[in-house]
C-alpha cells in the first residue's frame, strides 16, 4: 500500500452500500413482542432496561449497530491478510526474479570452475551473482517465464531460453597454456554468431570486443600471461582468466674442430637445452651432445644442430663446411638398385660392394613391410627367393636398410632405398 493514499476495500464498499438502505423484513410490533418475552424470563437476576438503554432502541437500529460490527471485524481480518503477503509489482514479475537470485560467491569471493585439470575463476565484481545451478540463468528462468507469457499474449513467438551462468564461458577454447616464445596461441569461440553470448577477449596488449570465431596471438618475450574473457550481464561484469606460460627458446651454438680431417669433431656450446639432434646429411645423425664424425666423400655439407629444452621449445642453427678425403682413404659402398634372378646367369644375385668394413647390416623388405632377406655378411648375397619360406618373390620394388661403417669412421652410416627384382 502506498502511504499518504486511502485504501478502499471492494468487499467492505460493497457491504457499506448494501446496509445504508437496509430494511427489517420483520415488523417492528412482532419483535416487540419477542422482546419482553425474553426480558420477563430473565426475571429479577437481569438489570431492568431504561428507555435510554437497548430496549429503547428501534430493531432497525439494532440491526444496523450488528451489521457495522462485522464490517468492522471484516475490516481488521482483511488488514492483517495484507500486512502478510509481500509488496512488489507482481505484473511485471519484477520481484520475483529478484528473490530468486543467490549469492554464489565462495569463501575468497571468487567462483571457482574446473576443466582439463585446470582451475579458472570466475569473479563477480558487483556483488551477487544468480546461482548457476537449478534454474537460475543470466536472465532468470522465472523472467523467461513471465516474458513468453507476455508474448504469447500479444501474439509473438517466445525468446530463445538464456544461456546458464556456468556455461557461459565453456564455448571458448585455448589451443594451448604452454608455449614457446614465436609460438601462436589460437583462442577459439565456438558460439554460433547468433548467439545471445557478446564476450570481449583482453590480449596483454589488445582487446578484441564482440569475439567471434577464431583469433590468434604470438608471443615474443617469456613469462607467465593472463588472457581474460569478459561479459557483462544486468549490470554485472562477468570474467574468466586463463593462464599462459610462455617459455624461452635455447640458445644454439657449436664450433668445428677440422684437424683430423675427414674426421671432425663437434663441440656443443648451446644453452638452456637438455637434448640434441646433429644432422650430417641424409639419413646421417646423432644425438650426443659433442660428436665426432667421419664423412667418406669430399664436398661441402650443411650441417644442423636441433637444441629442446625440458618445455619442449626447440631452436637450431646451422654451419656450412668443406670437407676433403684424400685418395684410398675411405671408399663409400656401391649399392645397385636392381637384379633379375631369371637363372640366366647374369645378374642373378644382390650384393652391396663394400671394402674395409667393420660393420655389415643389411635388410631387405616387401612393399607390405615384411622382411624377406637380411645378412650381416658381404659374402652373403640374395637369390630373390624369401628367406623365410623359400619362395621365389614376385617381379616389383623392395626396399632395403643398410648399416655400415668402415674402418677409421667413428659412427655407423645408414642408408636406405629400393631393389627392383626384375624376372
Amino acid at each position: 500500500m502506498t502511504h499518504g493514499s486511502e485504501h478502499i476495500d471492494p468487499f467492505f464498499k460493497a457491504f457499506q452500500d448494501a446496509f445504508e438502505n437496509f430494511e427489517a423484513e420483520v415488523p417492528e410490533a412482532e419483535m416487540q413482542a419477542d422482546w419482553d418475552q425474553i426480558s420477563h424470563q430473565v426475571g429479577t437476576a437481569m438489570p431492568k432496561v431504561t428507555p435510554k438503554g437497548l430496549k429503547g432502541l428501534s430493531l432497525k437500529t439494532i440491526g444496523v449497530i450488528s451489521a457495522g460490527i462485522a464490517i468492522v471485524g471484516t475490516a481488521v481480518l482483511l488488514g492483517v491478510s495484507a500486512l502478510k503477503e509481500p509488496a512488489g509489482n507482481t505484473e511485471t514479475g519484477k520481484d520475483l526474479i529478484q528473490t530468486e537470485q543467490v549469492e554464489a560467491k565462495g569463501e575468497d569471493g571468487n567462483i571457482v570452475m574446473s576443466g582439463s585439470g585446470k582451475t579458472d575463476n570466475i569473479q563477480a565484481q558487483n556483488g551477487i551473482l544468480p546461482e548457476s545451478e537449478g534454474e537460475n540463468r543470466i536472465s532468470g528462468s522465472k523472467e523467461h517465464t513471465v516474458s513468453s507469457m507476455k508474448n504469447e499474449v500479444a501474439g509473438e513467438m517466445s525468446p530463445a531460453p538464456a544461456v546458464r551462468l556456468s556455461d557461459i564461458f565453456l564455448g571458448v577454447y585455448f589451443s594451448d597454456t604452454m608455449l614457446c616464445i614465436g609460438d601462436q596461441l589460437i583462442v577459439r569461440n565456438t558460439y554460433d554468431k547468433n548467439s545471445p553470448v557478446v564476450l570481449t577477449l583482453v590480449f596483454p596488449d589488445k582487446e578484441v570486443k564482440n569475439f567471434k570465431g577464431s583469433v590468434s596471438y604470438t608471443f615474443t618475450k617469456e613469462g607467465t600471461y593472463k588472457i581474460w574473457i569478459k561479459t557483462e550481464n544486468k549490470g554485472q561484469v562477468l570474467t574468466k582468466q586463463q593462464n599462459i606460460y610462455v617459455f624461452a627458446l635455447p640458445l644454439v651454438d657449436f664450433i668445428v674442430d677440422e684437424s683430423d680431417m675427414p674426421t671432425i669433431h663437434f663441440t656443443n656450446r648451446s644453452k638452456n637445452a637438455t637434448t640434441f639432434k646433429w644432422i650430417f646429411g641424409e639419413d646421417q645423425s646423432s644425438e650426443k651432445t659433442n660428436p665426432s664424425w667421419t664423412f667418406i666423400t669430399s664436398g661441402t655439407y650443411n650441417i644442423r644442430l636441433v637444441a629442446s629444452n625440458r618445455y619442449g621449445c626447440q631452436d637450431e642453427m646451422s654451419r656450412s663446411i668443406n670437407i676433403v678425403v684424400g685418395e684410398g682413404q675411405f671408399k663409400e659402398p656401391y649399392i645397385p638398385n636392381i637384379f633379375s634372378p631369371n637363372g640366366d646367369g647374369v645378374n642373378d644375385q644382390y650384393f652391396i660392394t663394400i671394402e674395409n668394413d667393420i660393420l655389415y647390416q643389411l635388410n631387405i623388405l616387401d612393399r607390405y613391410g615384411d622382411l624377406v632377406f637380411s645378412s650381416v655378411s658381404k659374402d652373403e648375397k640374395w637369390d630373390g627367393k624369401n628367406k623365410s619360406n623359400g619362395k621365389e618373390c614376385l617381379e616389383g620394388s623392395y626396399f632395403y636398410v643398410f648399416k655400415y661403417q668402415l674402418q677409421g669412421q667413428v659412427e655407423a652410416v645408414k642408408k636406405t632405398g629400393t631393389i627392383y627384382l626384375e624376372k
